[in-house]
């Protein structure tokens, strides 16, 4: 794993994720631009960004911007995951088979 700059704070979801991305020997890196965005996970060498969404993807205004920017991502050919923390934390298992399953799907 990659770590990313000083002083971006992590949440309980993406260290998680982190950890078992680690353990699936999937490289990553937490926190990266792309695109001059911010991403919470980009699986190295691909173009597969993971997304963990807390309850503030949950307002309106956010749920906009977060459509936008992935709108954006998707026609660099970048593919977006969503998860929302929630799963993370509680379904790890299906979680990393989801991005196991994505990641055999792109080659």
């Amino acid at each position: 794993m990659e770590y990313p700059v000083v002083g971006l704070a992590f949440t309980d979801a993406e260290a998680l994720l982190s950890e078992l991305l680690d353990a699936a020997d999937i490289p990553h890196q937490l926190n990266p631009r792309i695109l001059g965005y911010r991403s919470d996970v980009w699986v190295t060498g691909t173009k597969l960004l993971i997304e963990c969404d807390g309850a503030v993807h949950l307002a309106p205004q956010q749920q906009h911007r977060d459509a936008c920017r992935q709108k954006i991502l998707e026609k660099a050919g970048y593919t977006v995951l969503r998860f929302k923390n929630e799963s993370i934390l509680r379904n790890s298992r299906r979680v990393i088979a989801a991005i196991q399953a994505k990641l055999n799907e792109l080659g």
